[in-house]
């Protein structure tokens, strides 16, 4: 399973204004649910989730966060991706005490559990590209970003 054939440029979400990373994830969440990628309920899963396992990355330079669900929510891949015109705050991976200021959002739907530790991997590869999470956070158009990351894959 490769992340560039899971992303299409309809569940991209460049500079989304959003208060927090519940309305992070709402917003993303309903652009799978609309094309019947992830079951109803799906976002409330993603953030009861977030609860208990925090994906906020406190990485150098563009701060991320990766949630995700169980399989169970899910009807096939995807990965749907917002970049934040502000930041908002995720609690962090690890350190569920703290939370981190977050620019961009991966929100995947795995239809595999196994292959859920596959995808995050090849996310992890590109949250430690500096230079990409920059461009991403620049650009104001959904292909361009589409483009972007299927070129590192």
């Amino acid at each position: 399973m490769n992340i560039r054939d899971l992303i299409r440029p309809e569940w991209i979400r460049p500079q989304l204004a959003v208060a927090d990373s519940h309305a992070a994830i709402e917003a993303l969440s309903g652009l799978l649910e609309r094309d019947g990628v992830v079951k109803p309920g799906f976002a409330t899963a993603v953030k009861d989730r977030e609860k208990t396992f925090p994906t906020g990355l406190p990485t150098s330079g563009t701060k991320v966060a990766l949630p995700h669900t169980d399989a169970e929510h899910v009807n096939r891949s995807a990965v749907a991706i917002a970049t934040l015109a502000t930041p908002v705050s995720f609690r962090v991976m690890g350190s569920p005490d703290e939370a981190v200021d977050v620019q961009i959002v991966f929100l995947l739907a795995i239809a595999d559990t196994e292959l859920q530790v596959h995808a995050l991997s090849q996310l992890i590869e590109i949250v430690q590209r500096e230079e990409v999470l920059a461009s991403m956070l620049v650009l104001t158009d959904a292909e361009e970003i589409c483009r972007v990351i299927r070129g590192l894959f």
